[in-house]
């Protein structure tokens, strides 16, 4: 049955019974009217040829008189006669009382009737609502926990529901059953995207460091020999500790990209900043910018970020010349530019930037621009934009929000 339907058959029915109960009534009331009118009638008559016949005096005068007078006393309270002649005048009393009480008590029963239809009605209104609002209130529940991630809710059709209830009921269910579906089909794709993504980085970073490993290797086999002299060597150690250092730079990128275990925190980017480039030694660093700038994060993640970019200029730039980096409050976050004047970057590698293996130095992995992009714009709603100074250098610039929980 449809909602349609059973509302229009409730009215139908209440219309029905409360004509009925109506008709009822009134039937009833003209029956106690008519009665009520037939004994005042009769008592009126009576008392008149009562008087007319048998409380006469002076031989019957009135009934002789041709003239005599009959008036009705209209007396709200008590209606009565006036019988009026020359030699006589008497008073006939109608009684009112009973029709009084006859239209009291249809007046009462009236409003018994009114009152008895108001609560029926209510009550079907409360059943109605319950029968109604109660699935509705579970639906809006079930919506609600479903819009919160708990896919696949399900809801039972109430006894009794109205076709288009049962019919929404089964068509929430069917479209929860098929988002549960959906999410796990996304994430097995993510999982399998992940994999295949962490495969190739994986891939590339094994091919990268041969380079790394094979020059630490021959380093090691030339501070074995023993006709070398101790500044040698110490070049030797010199390049094997930079090989080391590089490999586990990258090896702690790829490590910070994958790891989400740390709680946030509030970073002072000019304190994190400084960190960083105290890491390259002499080269000079111009940097300014507000020293209140913070943002909530994870240090690690930042700092890798901020290593791929200074490492960068550093490694474009000769050891004389400075690298200005500039920090400050932006909108809802925080923004750095990284300025260095070095040869700037190729045409072919611009073209290419943030993908995967691809980078212009000799010994570059291609990997640091790839995980710093993805750090910013995954977990921190950022980016990163590389373009060339006037009249040489590039200008690496990074814009950082809160990190995402």
């Amino acid at each position: 049955m449809s909602v349609r339907t059973l509302l229009f058959g409730l009215l139908a029915a209440v219309i029905v019974g409360l004509i009925s109960v109506q008709w009822w009534l009134t039937r009833q009331q003209h029956q106690q009217l008519a009665l009520a009118l037939s004994t005042t009638a009769f008592t009126v008559s009576r008392d008149t040829i009562s008087v007319l016949l048998f409380e006469q005096n002076d031989d019957d005068a009135l009934l002789h008189d041709q003239s005599f007078e009959m008036r009705l006393d209209n007396d709200p309270q008590q209606g009565s006669i006036l019988l009026r002649s020359p030699q006589f005048e008497h008073r006939i009393t109608i009684p009112k009382a009973s029709m009084q009480r006859t239209l009291e008590s249809s007046q009462r029963r009236q409003l018994m009737l009114a009152l008895l239809v108001s609560c029926a009605g209510i009550i079907v209104a409360l059943v109605i609502a319950y029968r109604f609002a109660r699935p509705l209130q579970q639906l809006q529940s079930a919506s609600q926990r479903v819009a919160s991630g708990q896919m696949g809710e399900q809801l039972q059709t109430p006894e009794f529901a109205p076709r288009e209830l049962a019919a929404t009921i089964a068509a929430f269910n069917r479209m929860s059953q098929s988002l549960l579906l959906l999410e796990q089909d996304n994430r097995a794709l993510r999982a399998r995207e992940q994999v295949d993504e962490l495969s190739d980085l994986a891939r590339g970073l094994a091919h990268t460091m041969r380079n790394p490993l094979n020059t630490l290797g021959l380093s090691l086999d030339e501070m074995a020999r023993r006709d070398i002299d101790d500044d040698a060597r110490e070049q030797l150690a010199g390049l094997a500790r930079r090989q080391i250092h590089s490999i586990d730079n990258r090896l702690r990128a790829l490590l910070d990209v994958s790891a989400n275990a740390e709680q946030n925190q509030t970073i002072v980017i000019a304190e994190l900043i400084r960190d960083v480039c105290a890491e390259f030694g002499q080269q000079r660093f111009q940097i300014t910018g507000d020293d209140n700038a913070a943002l909530q994060g994870q240090s690690r993640e930042i700092s890798m970020v901020l290593h791929t970019l200074i490492s960068n200029a550093v490694e474009a730039s000769s050891p004389d010349s400075a690298i200005a980096i500039q920090f400050a409050r932006q909108d809802n976050g925080v923004s750095i530019n990284i300025n260095d004047q070095g040869v700037g970057i190729s045409t072919e590698v611009n073209a290419r930037l943030f993908q995967p293996h691809v980078s212009d130095k000799p010994h570059g992995a291609g990997l640091g621009l790839y995980l710093a992009k993805r750090v910013v714009s995954g977990r921190y709603r950022g980016d990163i934009h590389l373009s060339a100074n006037t009249p040489q250098g590039t200008c690496a610039q990074l814009y950082l929000q809160d990190r995402r929980a």
